[in-house]
């Protein structure tokens, strides 16, 4: 197997602009800070944030690329589907039981749970158009 690490860079950072731009203040960013009741604590750890953001991009590229690999997918409706999968399994349910035992709102949820499939979706083609 082997990993394509110009295409893991690229969806890293497709992934890291989808959250900057989901979470800056003209789109969902205040909204987002007062629902999820973080205003206090939102600027004193952004460095950290945008740190383990690319961290977790770079990890989350990593390991769609070993999956998109190791399923030798061909065509695009079987990587978008698998993108569909890994968010359906992975992150709408983590979220979801997050909400439900009260850690979130239902629009914190609903926002989370949207931008991470836009991210998934956009991680995986960009994957599967460099490889």
């Amino acid at each position: 197997m082997t990993i394509d690490y110009f295409a893991v860079a690229a969806a890293a950072v497709v992934s890291f602009a989808v959250g900057v731009v989901w979470y800056a203040p003209p789109l969902l960013g205040k909204y987002w800070i007062e629902e999820s009741k973080q205003a206090n604590t939102a600027r004193a750890g952004l460095g950290r944030t945008l740190g383990s953001a690319i961290v977790s991009s770079l990890l989350i590229a990593f390991a769609l690329d070993v999956v998109l690999e190791g399923l030798q997918l061909s065509t695009w409706t079987s990587a978008l589907e698998l993108a569909a999968l890994v968010w359906i399994g992975f992150y709408f349910t983590k979220e979801f039981t997050s909400m439900v035992s009260g850690d979130k709102t239902t629009k914190v949820f609903a926002s989370i749970a949207l931008h991470d499939a836009i991210m998934l979706l956009l991680m995986v083609a960009v994957l599967f158009a460099l490889n």
